[in-house]
């Protein structure tokens, strides 16, 4: 079968770090057809990098390319919505950078094109719930390993005051939230996973520094209907911190969550370390040609990527 045939709109830190070497590395699964971007210098740089043969100078012309079958989604968030419904207006399969909108109004539009009868499929690229070692974590909370789930903590410090991820559109938000709602919403989506719908969310935003707008810290403590309590602790705005991303804590065990690995520890204190043997990124490009080809139902819905927009949000105090 010939692989699937794959356009690019947005090609920033995303499409170029994250997403490209998923792709050149399936080569067997996906093929790079054509690229555009709202800088055509990007788009010519992206394309040399990547051996795009052709750069469209608008991307409603990428959209109308017959030898695209999925578009991949590398856009500042206020346009994620936008270009995903047309996209799926075209009759091609999206993969969106996170989150699924920038509002919730927007991600209800979404999700309910998404979800008509005969639509292309759309999966926002939530890698933290395809990382080998986060995906068995959130395993262990569900099957009941841990016991009774007493309690989560989410602890996140990062300085996002320079470097060269802090794009112009991250710098200066068009959108709720800042890098709240960027970041958070990977966080948002493992909760989730674990515990269903948040009951109550009671959030404490701050804004700590003025050159990341409109917030940087987010602080809240969410409630979830018979689960745990779940604190949450973010800042953007002070060194990073070395602890676990997520930790939580159950009557019979423990997990505790890295970039890199996850911590068992069972109710004797006994340590399981789980590593990926491959990372989010390539694990969700081919868990979506499952998907496509109807070998797979797809694995994260746009319902559920609208709950966690929608936690990240109440977290941000929106």
């Amino acid at each position: 079968m010939e692989p699937l045939r794959v356009g690019i709109i947005g090609t920033g830190l995303a499409a170029q770090r994250l997403h490209l070497p998923a792709l050149l590395k399936l080569k067997d699964l996906f093929s790079l057809s054509a690229c555009a971007s709202r800088s055509e210098a990007s788009a010519r740089a992206f394309a040399l990098k990547a051996g795009l043969p052709v750069v469209e100078a608008e991307a409603e012309a990428l959209l109308q390319r017959e030898d695209v079958d999925l578009v991949l989604l590398g856009l500042p968030i206020e346009l994620n919505a936008h270009w995903a419904l047309k996209a799926l207006a075209c009759g091609k399969a999206v993969m969106s950078e996170k989150p699924l909108a920038a509002t919730r109004s927007e991600g209800e539009a979404l999700c309910q094109a998404a979800q008509q009868e005969g639509a292309p499929l759309l999966l926002v690229a939530e890698n933290c719930l395809f990382w080998p070692h986060m995906a068995r974590a959130i395993s262990l909370v569900k099957s009941g390993a841990l016991g009774s789930v007493r309690l989560a903590v989410l602890h996140q410090a990062m300085d996002a005051r320079a470097g060269a991820w802090l794009t112009p559109w991250r710098a200066e938000p068009r959108f709720a939230g800042g890098l709240v709602l960027d970041c958070g919403v990977h966080w948002a989506a493992l909760l989730n996973a674990m515990f269903g719908d948040a009951a109550e969310v009671l959030a404490r935003p701050s804004a700590c520094d003025p050159a990341l707008p409109p917030i940087d810290t987010g602080a809240a403590l969410i409630c979830y209907q018979g689960g745990p309590r779940v604190l949450w602790a973010t800042t953007y705005s002070a060194a990073p911190a070395a602890e676990a991303l997520l930790t939580v804590h159950g009557s019979e065990g423990s997990v505790a969550i890295f970039i890199d690995r996850t911590d068992w520890r069972n109710a004797a204190g006994e340590l399981r370390v789980l590593t990926s043997a491959m990372d989010g990124y390539e694990a969700e490009w081919r868990h979506f040609h499952e998907a496509i080809r109807g070998r797979t139902p797809l694995a994260y819905s746009a319902v559920q990527a609208l709950k966690d927009l929608d936690l990240t949000l109440r977290v941000c105090g929106q």
